[in-house]
């Protein structure tokens, strides 16, 4: 998901993220969260990139919410087919917004100007439609205004 910077070993990741070892060990063994590069078995030299670091941070705020590791697991799982997908994964990673409720984790997407959807993260059901009514009254406006002018144009023109 990144590139991988040399120097940021597990020592740096418990510094930035917040993750002790063992979390970051664990969540290794179990797959949440591996590595991107390093040598196998080695506790000290796994290389981590910056979305790397960015996920970990990620993790340890919802575990410190309260939230389950198997809805982490299928969170990130969902996460990453998004980022598979995207032309420049790093960028869409940072643009990601997660609400945590009653130990659920949403995502808010953005449909267009005027529109935000709110979607369970673990499979992606919409739950909530957020519209800026200023902006949906501005292209109703837009519409009329387009329907006005093609009235006032001869016959035979549309």
């Amino acid at each position: 998901m990144g590139e991988t910077i040399s120097d940021l070993y597990v020592r740096h990741m418990r510094v930035i993220t917040g993750a002790s070892n063992r979390q970051l060990d664990y969540w290794a063994s179990i797959g949440l969260l591996s590595p991107s590069a390093g040598t196998p078995g080695s506790r000290l030299w796994k290389e981590y990139t910056i979305d790397d670091a960015i996920c970990c941070r990620m993790i340890v705020a919802l575990r410190e919410q309260g939230v389950s590791l198997q809805q982490i697991r299928k969170a990130l799982a969902r996460l990453n087919r998004k980022l598979r997908n995207a032309a420049n994964p790093s960028d869409e990673l940072r643009r990601q917004r997660l609400i945590v409720y009653k130990g659920k984790i949403y995502v808010e997407d953005s449909l267009d100007g005027a529109r935000r959807a709110v979607y369970r993260a673990v499979d992606g059901q919409s739950t909530f439609l957020f519209m800026n009514l200023d902006r949906v009254g501005k292209e109703v406006d837009d519409a009329m205004e387009e329907l006005r002018r093609k009235s006032l144009e001869p016959s035979g023109v549309h």
